[in-house]
């Protein structure tokens, strides 16, 4: 971490200040579950695994990676009871972890867990496939061939189980500015004063709608996307059934988020906002 300040004098009754700090953190956390749920059964059935009894060590929901913050600020003595100051906020930092998922219900592992980890078919001999109305099975790998190529984590697991917060979302980036001048009520007494202030959260999505988005995976229950849904095979066997010669046949829900992907904007956080404020300090 860095911290600098610099006072300039401009003259007898004026000066200006400058302050800047800059820091960076790097974490890794990795769990074997994430313990965020209310109960035992709970921590079981929605932990992502390949074999719900046997949960590997992977990344933790909260496995931090890369942080960015800076600072500058200034501030301008006009004189003995006027000051303005401005500052800015910078953070940026790695996007959250999530996990492709099977897609709950149906039982096809003869288990309760609902966060079974899939594979990813290294191309499409690798994989069965149904219609799934009118988006046929061609139509499906082409657009699962497409995000998996699209994502730099998921090739690299073709042919492999995907891991548990394997992939990431965007970076976030913030940017907050602050705009304030103080009158000093007295010369003599300093302690009071009026402070009128302006801040703008998310300044680079004022100066453009397509800077400062906030994303986010919108399953709330365990930060998991699902990426395949087990259904009839083709001889009108269902899942959950190997002892009827189930052969694992699968729809793909093809992503609706941001790019093609199963993260979207964060509707509130990704807008900037203004807020203005009067202070009376005695």
């Amino acid at each position: 971490m860095s911290k600098v300040t610099n006072n300039l004098k401009l003259g007898d009754n004026h000066s200006l200040n400058i302050n800047w700090s800059a820091a960076y953190t790097y974490g890794v956390s990795k769990d074997l579950s994430n313990g965020i749920r209310n109960s035992f059964q709970s921590n079981f059935e929605v932990n992502p695994a390949i074999v719900a009894n046997n949960p590997q060590l992977a990344y933790s929901n909260f496995d931090l990676r890369h942080r960015i913050v800076a600072t500058l600020g200034t501030n301008w003595i006009w004189n003995a009871v006027n000051t303005t100051s401005l500052s800015f906020f910078y953070s940026g930092q790695s996007g959250n972890p999530y996990t492709v998922v099977y897609n709950s219900g149906g039982a096809p592992f003869g288990n309760a867990a609902n966060a079974n980890l899939p594979y990813i078919p290294k191309d499409q001999s690798d994989i069965r496939l149904a219609d799934n109305g009118s988006y046929t099975a061609a139509q499906q790998w082409n657009d699962l061939n497409a995000l998996i190529s699209g994502d730099k984590y998921l090739n690299t697991r073709r042919g492999q189980y995907a891991e548990r917060n394997g992939l990431r979302t965007p970076w976030n980036q913030d940017l907050d500015l602050k705009l304030m001048h103080e009158f000093k009520l007295s010369k003599t007494n300093k302690s009071q004063s009026i402070q009128i202030s302006f801040d703008i959260f998310n300044v680079l999505n004022l100066l453009n709608n397509d800077w400062g988005h906030i994303t986010f995976v919108t399953n709330v229950n365990n930060y998991t996307a699902n990426l395949l849904t087990f259904v009839k095979d083709a001889n009108g066997v269902a899942p959950g059934k190997p002892s009827s010669g189930y052969l694992p046949t699968f729809n793909f829900n093809k992503p609706t988020g941001l790019d093609g992907h199963y993260y979207t904007v964060d509707p509130i956080n990704s807008r900037w906002q203004g807020q203005l404020g009067i202070k009376y300090n005695f």
